[in-house]
């Protein structure tokens, strides 16, 4: 839904004011539930990088052999001509030869090495943004900034780990103010309150504990703040008001978190549904800006202009929802590249 929103809309604000953070809380919360904190940094740099890494690299391989695919044929069938950069330099030009190519595959390679969400000016480059993809080695960084930080102050109380970890995320976000480094770091380090307060709610067990009415205006309270002040824009490195984009953040989370808590218990319906969802989560990810990275860039513009004069943008977000899920049954079809996505699923299967 964020991604499927006018940029300059409340809507946009709404979704952006939690729908980044939110996925490093989960990250922390998940990380309390796991075995992470008692591996040794091989095993948690390997488990990490297998699943965050290889569905990186796999997804913007099949996105640029798709984009080559559509290019030769449209080129040969006359469909339409193109004379604008697409996935920022993967391809370019109206003059597709294998020289082209290969340079548009170099530089690819440069901006996934690079890993940024936003373009990067080098002396001598200009590394372009992959989209949302940033989020992954983004990500992983952030893991690994936060099982060092488990390891040296966990027996430490609350007091000084939320010292150090302000101090983390503040160093980010001054780096991001000068700096985009590489795998978008200068974020990872302003996440580590998010997944700091991630791994508290589930190491004290909140949701299960009961919540006052008190609490939730309160919480609710502190969001609307965040949403008067601007939000967030992690990739964009827009923080507006550090401290209260932060709360704020932690605040619409835990509501989000607490509603789809309480409702899991109740609906199994529901249940059912988000669970499915959730457990393909990760390629929906990788997929569901599909339709922007295969089209030409006219029919991109026009239609979602459309889209958005017409409010139509819950009707995009279901459609991309939609072949999202699609991609994910077929990928369960093809062993080679279902490994990649889901490394548990096919060791299981190999071991039967």
């Amino acid at each position: 839904m964020g991604h499927s929103v006018e940029t300059t809309s409340l809507h946009h604000l709404f979704f952006f004011s939690f729908h980044m953070p939110i996925f490093f809380i989960i990250s922390g919360f998940l990380f309390a539930h796991s075995d992470s904190v008692t591996l040794c940094f091989r095993e948690i740099a390997y488990k990490r990088f297998r699943s965050l890494f290889l569905p990186y690299f796999t997804t913007m391989l099949i996105v640029f052999l798709a984009r080559c695919f559509i290019i030769f044929y449209s080129v040969a069938t006359s469909f339409y001509s193109i004379n604008h950069d697409l996935i920022y330099s993967i391809t370019h030009g109206i003059d597709y030869t294998y020289q082209i190519m290969l340079q548009s595959g170099l530089q690819m390679l440069l901006n996934l090495c690079y890993g940024t969400g936003k373009e990067v000016i080098q002396l001598y480059s200009v590394i372009y943004p992959i989209g949302a993809l940033w989020f992954l080695p983004s990500l992983f960084s952030a893991i690994i900034i936060f099982y060092f930080f488990l390891k040296l102050f966990e027996k430490y109380s609350i007091a000084i780990q939320s010292i150090i970890i302000i101090l983390l995320t503040f160093a980010g976000y001054m780096i991001g103010k000068h700096i985009f480094l590489p795998w978008s770091i200068d974020i990872s380090l302003v996440s580590q309150t998010f997944m700091f307060s991630g791994y508290l709610m589930r190491k004290y067990m909140i949701f299960e504990k009961k919540t006052t009415i008190w609490l939730f205006v309160a919480v609710a309270g502190i969001w609307l703040l965040d949403l008067y002040m601007g939000g967030i824009d992690m990739s964009e490195r827009e923080y507006n008001n550090l401290a209260v984009s932060t709360i704020g953040a932690i605040a619409a989370s835990y509501l989000l978190m607490k509603l789809s808590y309480s409702l899991s218990n109740r609906t199994s319906f529901y249940y059912k549904a988000i669970s499915y969802i959730g457990s393909q989560s990760l390629v929906i990810f990788c997929f569901h800006m599909f339709d922007i990275w295969i089209f030409p860039p006219m029919i991109n513009y026009s239609g979602r202009l459309w889209i958005y004069q017409n409010n139509y943008w819950m009707i995009l977000a279901g459609f991309r929802l939609c072949y999202s899920l699609l991609i994910t049954e077929t990928i369960k079809l093809l062993p080679v590249v279902k490994s990649a996505y889901y490394p548990k699923m096919s060791r299981i299967i190999k071991e039967q």
